[in-house]
């Protein structure tokens, strides 16, 4: 049973350490805040307790002690090697459960991803807020796969980022589009007095910046921007408040500008000095860019041009991350290019130049604030997603002596306990608003030489039994249906699409009578070269010479023609598979289809003249008759070539020949696409605007994630499905990993 605090309130226990930092306010503001939910704060020890005052709070211990320069050297250097708490994990899960909580929200990723122990032990669900060094600095340093290796985004149940250049951010680090939400940072307007800015008489333009000396905030290449303002004429002065290891190279810059009598350093500031500095000020100064040395970035958006906007301050600022968000170019702010000291003076003069639009700028800088970035507005979707989380919670439970009790698969054994386990019925209900796009290849009892090794056979009998498991959980609808629904705002819920990609013939004689006996939709991606068998694709042709002649005779002979060693180390099979991706990721068309060549010569096997080759793909007929049958068709490139190999001019072409073959089939003016191959690395943001410009109505990915109300019908993601056992199959749709799910069952026997 849930523990509920003395006004009758659900706990959430916000973890922070330590509590709290002077530039964390905003986390302060969400505590405070509240509402619905009765807050406590779980830390090891605080800081600046008279500033950031809190009802209930749980310390592990009672302050920083001599011993925290050691201790927090020792943990990071533990953490490079084992992502989670080893020597507080104890302490925090008792401080969980003393503190009654129903719910943890941890604030940043880094201990949300070393929390994920104790998360297990205390059984809470989690909500990690994201907030700009665990986006871009810590993933840099330990690797871009640290939350996704470590099971993070899998088990935490929701995470939140600033803005959507952010979100964009955590997406690409492998979170769930589903799990991702955008909580801005609140502002509390009622602290903020509006003041219009006008200079006096033959006042001096002052400008004031705020935030640590570091390098992410960019001060040292704006130094060089003001010293050209002066050059042209300009007068100013530039206030700066804040400290930080950068000072001692920023004070030895305004010396070697010559600005010294233009700059002041008032160090670090309270709130309250930082408020009164607002008032006396003219323009913020915010220009923030990415750390050259380290990669990080703002995250989202610094606070102080969110409470300058409020108090009805123009801001020059740039734009980086989730800037251009909070301070719109032309509203109440002039953006700049980040790092572009030439750009940054341009603005600079801009806003000095154009005083009298000062006030203009004031009141929609503020009103942009009122409408997206109040405390209560924010509060309150934070509070939703609370909710949100806890009856999913409630509704998942009671689902699993029901999903546990059903018949399954007898596959082996540990995808049997993971699907009775629960986990999989629970994940469902919790994505239920969220659809699904399978992806397909071929459907044949067995691999030919063509597709053996790649994965993308799916027997006729796994076939069925995950037909008849998608007409029992889901509602299948038509790509066509579920783009229109996108359109609508009515996505509806545990929709799922089924597609095919390339064009094998065997979907035809196997996969296209089960979707008939089922009355179920289906969309197929065509490539152009392999209508009617024009030609093998190039993939098959690779998968063809290693499945006659063996990896190590193909190995041989690329390298051979390559004039380097393939194998360095690895096994053949794994060597191949290198060769495979370097000839999908860094090989123009041209070279790709040479070496191709070269190696069908060596090796004395020709892929387009062996008796196999009959019928692998569609034929005109049998796409013709899987029309008629109401199946949808769309385009895969002409090729299937990665659009991120190829020119602009190029991928124009790849598309418009994909368009133009499959133009008969195409559903009326509906032109879908499916990149090849899929994942973001292979395909561009110039693929995406060509395809627009084309006439494709449509794109959709192979990343592995989900479709929510939210997505954009330009960026849809599917799943690639395997041969596998039916339970594998229910975990791949709804993102549950069967490692951690087992060895998490397992553990939580334990008492």
């Amino acid at each position: 049973m849930k523990a509920v605090g003395e006004m009758g309130r659900l706990r959430v226990a916000h973890i922070k350490t330590p509590f709290l930092g002077y530039s964390e306010t905003f986390i302060h503001n969400y505590i405070r805040h509240l509402t619905g939910f009765e807050p406590v704060v779980v830390t090891e020890y605080t800081i600046n307790e008279e500033r950031y005052p809190v009802r209930e709070i749980v310390r592990l211990r009672r302050h920083a002690g001599w011993f925290e320069r050691p201790l927090a050297f020792t943990r990071l250097y533990v953490a490079k090697y084992v992502q989670r708490e080893i020597l507080m994990a104890r302490p925090y899960a008792r401080a969980l459960r003393v503190s009654g909580a129903a719910l943890m929200h941890v604030h940043f990723g880094a201990p949300g991803l070393m929390l994920l122990d104790v998360k297990r032990r205390v059984g809470l669900p989690m909500v990690v807020s994201f907030y700009g060094y665990d986006l871009s600095q810590l993933p840099r340093a330990m690797g871009h796969d640290i939350y996704r290796r470590n099971g993070l985004f899998e088990r935490g149940e929701a995470f939140t980022v600033e803005g959507t250049f952010a979100r964009r951010c955590l997406l690409d680090l492998g979170c769930p589009p589903e799990k991702a939400h955008i909580l801005h940072v609140g502002v509390d307007l009622e602290q903020f007095a509006f003041v219009p800015r006008r200079l006096q008489g033959g006042e001096r333009p002052r400008l004031f910046f705020c935030g640590r000396l570091v390098p992410k905030k960019g001060l040292l290449p704006a130094l060089q921007a003001l010293a050209e303002v002066r050059r042209a004429g300009y007068d100013f002065e530039l206030r700066v408040a804040g400290a930080g290891p950068d000072e001692g190279a920023v004070r030895s810059l305004v010396r070697e500008l010559e600005l010294s009598d233009r700059v002041t350093f008032l160090g670090i500031v309270t709130h309250q000095e930082f408020l009164r500095e607002c008032q006396r000020n003219h323009v913020l100064l915010a220009p923030s860019r990415t750390d050259p040395r380290s990669g990080e970035t703002e995250g989202g958006s610094p606070t102080v041009i969110l409470e300058a906007q409020a108090t009805g301050m123009p801001v020059v600022s740039t734009r980086h991350a989730d800037i251009p968000e909070a301070a719109p170019d032309g509203v109440g702010a002039f953006l700049a290019a980040e790092g572009d000291v030439e750009d940054l003076a341009r603005c600079v003069k801009r806003a000095l130049e154009e005083a009298e639009r000062w006030p203009e700028m004031g009141r929609a800088g503020r009103a942009h604030i009122e409408a997206s970035y109040d405390i209560r507005n924010a509060v309150r979707q934070l509070e939703d997603l609370y909710e949100r989380l806890l009856s999913e919670q409630d509704v998942a439970r009671r689902e699993v002596r029901e999903e546990s009790s059903r018949p399954t698969d007898r596959g082996t054994w540990p995808y049997v306990v993971l699907l009775r386990s629960g986990a999989v019925a629970r994940a469902r209900n919790r994505n239920r608003r969220y659809a699904r796009i399978i992806l397909y290849h071929s459907v044949a009892p067995e691999e030919s030489p063509y597709t053996r090794g790649l994965g993308v056979t799916v027997k006729p009998a796994t076939f069925a039994k995950q037909l008849d498991y998608l007409c029992r959980h889901y509602e299948v609808v038509s790509l066509a249906e579920l783009v229109e629904r996108l359109a609508r705002g009515t996505l509806g819920e545990r929709v799922v699409v089924i597609t095919f990609d390339d064009g094998f013939a065997d979907t035809y004689r196997t996969a296209l009578p089960m979707l008939r006996e089922r009355g179920l939709p289906a969309t197929m991606f065509l490539v152009a070269d392999a209508i009617d068998n024009k030609s093998v694709l190039w993939m098959h042709r690779l998968a063809y010479l290693g499945n006659t002649c063996g990896a190590e005779c193909v190995l041989r002979a690329a390298g051979s023609a390559l004039g380097e060693t393939l194998v360095q180390g690895l096994g053949p099979d794994a060597a191949v598979r290198n060769l495979r991706e370097r000839m999908t990721c860094r090989m123009a068309p041209l070279a790709r289809d040479r070496l191709l060549d070269r190696l069908c010569d060596a090796l004395r096997v020709s892929p387009e003249e062996a008796p196999q080759r009959a019928g692998l793909y569609l034929s005109r007929d049998e796409i013709a008759s899987m029309r008629a049958q109401g199946i949808a068709f769309g385009c895969h490139g002409a090729t299937h070539t990665a659009f991120a190999v190829l020119s602009e001019a190029e991928q124009e072409e790849e598309l418009r020949q994909s368009r133009e073959a499959v133009a008969p089939w195409a559903d009326g003016s509906a032109f879908p696409l499916a990149y090849p191959f899929g994942e973001s690395r292979h395909y561009t943001e110039m693929a995406r605007r060509l395809a627009l410009d084309l006439g494709y109505d449509s794109l959709l990915a192979a990343g592995g994630g989900w479709v929510g109300p939210e997505s954009e019908v330009t960026a849809l993601d599917r799943i690639k499905v395997e041969e596998e056992p039916l339970a594998a199959f229910a975990a791949r749709l709804e993102g549950v990993s069967l490692r951690t799910s087992t060895v998490g069952l397992l553990r939580g026997w334990r008492p």
